[in-house]
């Protein structure tokens, strides 16, 4: 396994986590998960700045982990967490309701 397929899968792990611990009553098991590096820069403080505005913010440790998080009210619920370890390195972790697959058809085949 890759590290940072590794990596991947805990802060999935995480954010699961934090979803049952924040509210039980989230079904987060049709979720696809994806995970994105956050590169320090104005534009991201600025993102995360906005975001503030409309998330829970959660810290532990003393500035060890910090945590910026929201869910949707409606019914195809989705997750957001922005996670940031030692105030060095964050990571957004986004859940969303996967659109169904399109069946994949052959030439000449009728649905």
């Amino acid at each position: 396994m890759c590290e940072i397929c590794g990596l991947n899968r805990i802060l999935v792990r995480i954010a699961k986590g934090l979803i049952r611990h924040l509210d039980n009553t989230f079904n987060y098991w049709n979720l696809q998960f994806t995970v994105e590096r956050i590169r320090p820069s104005t534009k991201t403080a600025d993102v995360i700045r906005d975001a503030a505005q409309k998330m829970t913010y959660v810290e532990r440790g003393n500035g060890v982990f910090r945590c910026l998080y929201g869910f949707t009210p409606d019914e195809s619920r989705h997750a957001m967490f922005f996670l940031i370890f030692f105030d060095a390195v964050g990571f957004c972790v986004t859940g969303c309701v996967a659109a169904p697959k399109q069946p994949v058809l052959l030439a000449g085949e009728k649905e």
